[in-house]
């Protein structure tokens, strides 16, 4: 990795390549996908019995008793599995992305890999990891907070022509590609804490601290590295923008099925970034720039 030149398709490709010569990089983003799929699967059963005794209540009182039946259980599963992906990113997907960074550093030093305690690494930092993802959740509910009051004011648009009504139409048609945008941008804001936290073994303030001082200069770089490698999921966002209820009653089952793709696209993409990102820091510390 020592002669690996830095750069946005060069640390494209050593991701990819190290990805397929390693699988067991894959293996916390398997577990994760397993996790997620697992809870998509809950949700779903939520509406039988025995699962019904307990989630039957909940679902009639904030939906209504037609969604504990098809095809309407269909939307409850949308709907709350959006909503759990949040405490999933915070609580959940922090350990085994920390896991990914660890075990690509064990490879490049050529140490073997053990699981086992490569996990007990990861959970003896593990509050630092859940406050990672904490900051960069604030971060973009703050930036989402923010692109929302300009979309409620596009909404209050009233011209039907001219250059108002083409302001309006291209704030509503680009917000979710923009969030997408907003996404990208604190991935690469914060793309170094973890593998600080991980590899230096910092608390999360210094962490924090030293991924702005000492890798700062490389945030153009990681950021465009986040969007190229993105772009794969971007008909997963359009699919999405277009997608409405009515569709999703005339066809339930592909909508669960399109949801399941979305969660194996989206660790798929995430084991690129996360490891281009480590391949990048790991190269700073062999080869300072």
């Amino acid at each position: 990795m020592k002669n690996l030149q830095i750069g946005i398709w060069s640390l494209l490709k050593a991701a990819i390549d190290i990805l397929l010569t390693n699988p067991i990089i894959l293996y916390p983003i398997f577990l994760l996908g397993f996790i997620q799929l697992l809870l998509l699967e809950i949700i779903y059963f939520s509406v039988r019995n025995p699962m019904s005794e307990f989630f039957g209540p909940v679902i009639v009182r904030s939906a209504g008793p037609a969604f504990l039946h098809y095809p309407y259980n269909y939307l409850i599963l949308l709907k709350w599995f959006h909503g759990l992906e949040i405490f999933i990113a915070i609580l959940i997907s922090c350990i085994f992305y920390g896991a990914v960074v660890l075990i690509i550093s064990l490879i490049n030093s050529g140490k073997p890999v053990s699981l086992k305690k490569v996990f007990q690494q990861v959970f003896s930092s593990y509050i630092h990891l859940v406050t990672a993802m904490i900051l960069a959740a604030m971060f973009f509910k703050g930036l989402t907070f923010l692109h929302g009051l300009i979309f409620k004011k596009a909404l209050f648009i009233r011209s039907s022509v001219g250059i108002y009504f083409l302001i309006k139409n291209t704030v509503i048609i680009s917000a979710p590609y923009l969030q997408w945008l907003l996404a990208c941008f604190v991935t690469a804001l914060l793309a170094f804490v973890v593998p600080i936290i991980m590899l230096e073994q910092k608390k999360i303030i210094t962490a924090v601290k030293l991924n702005f001082t000492d890798y700062g200069r490389f945030f153009g770089l990681i950021l465009g590295v986040i969007i190229v490698s993105g772009f794969l999921y971007l008909p997963i966002i359009y699919l999405q923008s277009i997608q409405t209820n009515e569709m999703i009653l005339n066809d339930p089952e592909m909508s669960g099925l399109f949801l399941a793709l979305s969660i194996l696209m989206m660790l798929f993409i995430t084991a690129i970034q996360y490891t281009a990102i480590t391949l990048c820091y790991l190269l700073t510390k062999e080869e300072p720039l």
